[in-house]
């Protein structure tokens, strides 16, 4: 059995998203600041994220054009999820 990491780090962060839970407020926090200082201390991050992002809706676009009712139906779902 795994041992938890104590609430507030960013480890804490990931076994709360991994079990299902949601995040408390100090792992959030720990995890907002962790990306936060990894975006600032890395001058390519925002220009690879952009990229990554763009790359992510050309295949977005693609998987809605060859599977239509498919897409349709995911997208929905996970309209549902996000409420």
């Amino acid at each position: 059995m795994t041992t938890r990491a104590p609430c507030g780090t960013t480890r804490a962060y990931q076994q709360h998203h991994k079990a299902g839970e949601e995040p408390c407020d100090l792992c959030r926090a720990a995890n907002t600041a962790y990306t936060g200082e990894r975006r600032a201390a890395d001058p390519t991050y925002q220009k690879n994220n952009a990229r990554a992002n763009r790359v992510r809706q050309a295949a977005l676009r693609h998987l809605a054009e060859r599977h239509p009712e498919e897409f349709d139906a995911l997208l929905e779902e996970a309209r549902q999820e996000v409420r």
